[in-house]
């Protein structure tokens, strides 16, 4: 029995290798973006690294010319490699990819050129079920990337060539079943959340009326509306403010006892509140824009959120809840940096049902919303079950655990 630093114990017949001894391991080049002539009208295919997102890699991410070819350090890796991203945003860095087409590849990219003796596929598979040990040889999540040497240091077990694409036939087949069900718990997810607003949103602008008490409101969130209810602008029923930022922020203390909160929530204490319990905060600035947090006490509302004051008309929560389901974030202006203005959301033409009927629809939201969430999380659960699955059954049959028929 050989014995692997990542995967001791390997079955007999199996050896161990480093990738520098069964394949040939270099990275690629970006040509200069400012010269259009090794861009425009490209037929060489180049991929940047979020390329690897993709598990199986069946098309470029751009076109680069041959001119960009030839003044740039983008090489060519043949179809039936494996490439592995040396950095990249997010989950990227240390994500491999089977590549099915020959490409070339830029320099935040690995590319793996198995030998005779090293099937790619069982390569990738062996790769990507030691993702995070991959990633911590450059300091895990950290923002430092992984380099050539990395890479070529990585061992892996080694059964013979037959063995190997047994192994990768045996996983192309389960891991492809478990996909299917894992997207399909996914899909389902995003089917929820759809239905979970337009459910919510119908009770909220209607009460789930008859038909004949429902008529068109003429608003494109909520086309048709409760006709027993008033219709009016916001700032009828509501007063808005832009927050502020206190003279000092901190830790909880004595003194600091007063959340000051902003568009995406807790930002620190301060001494003193500047919103009583029943406001609305609304973030108004960048991917902010549109939060709504119905304070439950009082609080600090900073600047980079609105204060709404809704009158006797409204029950806060109803409001809040009927908020939400606008979508304020539809009415920011679209810079570089969106920005709400306080003056469009008081504009904005909102049902005022009787305050016993907003209480009422309230208690229904809540049953609604607690309902998906529990279906939402169970489905969660199901994902987290079959990727554990997954995984499992790809560490066992790389590792010789699993006995796979030739």
């Amino acid at each position: 029995m050989a014995d692997v630093a990542w995967a001791p114990a390997l079955p007999a017949g199996w050896s161990a290798a480093k990738l520098r001894w069964v394949s040939r391991i270099y990275a690629g080049g970006t040509p200069d973006r400012e010269n259009l002539d090794f861009w425009a009208s490209g037929n060489v295919p180049w991929l940047n690294s979020g390329a690897v997102n993709d598990s199986q890699i069946t098309h470029p991410s751009e076109y680069i010319s041959d001119l960009g070819l030839k003044h740039s350090s983008a090489r060519w890796v043949p179809a039936s490699s494996i490439v592995i991203a040396l950095a990249g945003q997010g989950k990227t860095k240390g994500t491999p990819a089977r590549l099915e087409i020959a490409s070339t590849i830029n320099q935040s990219m690995a590319a793996i050129v198995p030998h005779s003796r090293l099937d790619y596929r069982y390569l990738y598979f062996w790769l990507a079920s030691n993702y995070q040990s991959i990633r911590n040889l450059a300091g895990g999540d950290k923002r430092d990337g992984l380099n050539l040497e990395h890479v070529s240091s990585i061992e892996i077990p080694l059964p013979p060539l037959r063995e190997q694409q047994a192994i990768a036939g045996f996983l192309d087949r389960e891991t492809t079943k478990l996909d299917v069900l894992i997207a399909k718990q996914e899909q389902l997810i995003t089917t929820l959340g759809e239905r979970r607003i337009e459910v919510l949103r119908k009770l909220l602008t209607t009460g789930n009326a008859d038909v004949t008490d429902i008529e068109s409101s003429g608003l494109l969130w909520a086309p048709l509306i409760n006709k027993r209810w008033n219709l009016a602008p916001l700032k009828w029923s509501a007063t808005i403010s832009s927050g502020s930022n206190p003279d000092s922020i901190g830790e909880q203390s004595e003194q600091n006892r007063i959340e000051v909160i902003g568009g995406n929530g807790v930002l620190g204490f301060t001494s003193s509140p500047n919103a009583e319990a029943g406001m609305i905060a609304i973030g108004r600035v960048g991917a902010l824009c549109g939060n709504i947090h119905l304070l439950d006490k009082p609080t600090w509302i900073s600047d980079n959120a609105l204060r709404l004051a809704p009158s006797h008309k409204y029950d806060p929560r109803y409001l809040a809840a009927l908020l939400q389901a606008r979508g304020l974030n539809e009415l920011a202006n679209r810079t570089a940096q969106p920005l709400l203005v306080g003056s469009l959301v008081m504009n904005e033409r909102l049902p005022i049902p009787p305050l016993q009927s907003q209480k009422e629809i309230m208690t229904r939201h809540e049953v609604v919303r607690s309902a998906i969430h529990e279906l939402v999380s169970k489905t969660k659960e199901m994902i987290l079950l079959l990727s554990e699955r997954r995984q499992s059954l790809v560490t066992a049959a790389v590792t010789g655990k699993l006995e796979v028929s030739h």
